[in-house]
């Protein structure tokens, strides 16, 4: 299965795209980037007009999001059919992975009052990540995002995930100090291995 990394910065239609692709070719694979500005309608989500960037609406699970160059974004296209897996089984995997590379750079991931990636700053909760998952022909699509940095300015405008844009914060907040591409380096070492282990 091929684990790709993209250092450029990818429009998000054009990324669509290549995750329905795949989905046609019931071929898997495993994208680490970033996008665009952008906003990304759920299926469970109000419209809001006069938004600051482009958006688009998409069959995923959840309402609406932001995506920018500060945050690290991992698609997962894996054929549930062939893995004898349910959509808990992927939401699992997916979770348990993002919770493992948190706690890899220092950041306690917990519970939180909704799926995503959780963690403790000066005393409260905040969402450092979030998850978003489509199931089509038995293929998935989408996956989970990791906040380096955020632009709280371009959050303001929706309600992030239905909560309040002030809950959500970022790598950089929490005190982690390296740079974007480290963590995609990062992130791209250990997916490897643990797509190894748990998915060969």
């Amino acid at each position: 299965m091929m684990i790709r990394l993209s250092k450029d910065v990818i429009n998000y239609p054009d990324a669509l795209d290549v995750m329905n692709d795949h989905v046609v070719r019931r071929d898997e694979f495993i994208w680490l980037l970033r996008h665009q500005p952008v906003f990304t309608k759920g299926v469970r989500s109000n419209m809001i007009s006069d938004l600051p960037h482009p958006y688009y609406m998409v069959n995923r699970g959840g309402q609406w999001t932001f995506h920018d160059p500060g945050q690290l974004i991992i698609y997962y296209v894996l054929d549930l059919k062939k893995r004898q897996w349910t959509f808990s089984d992927f939401l699992d995997y997916i979770q348990k992975f993002g919770c493992f590379f948190l706690n890899t750079l220092s950041i306690q991931c917990i519970n939180g009052p909704q799926p995503g990636f959780w963690a403790t700053h000066q005393g409260k909760i905040k969402k450092i990540g979030s998850l978003g998952v489509q199931v089509k022909n038995g293929m998935t699509l989408h996956g989970i995002a990791i906040n380096h940095t955020i632009d709280q300015n371009a959050l303001s405008h929706i309600t992030p995930c239905g909560l309040d844009h002030s809950i959500i914060s970022s790598l950089e907040e929490l005190g982690y100090s390296h740079s974007m591409d480290d963590l995609m380096k990062d992130a791209y070492r250990k997916i490897s291995k643990h797509a190894l282990d748990f998915l060969s």
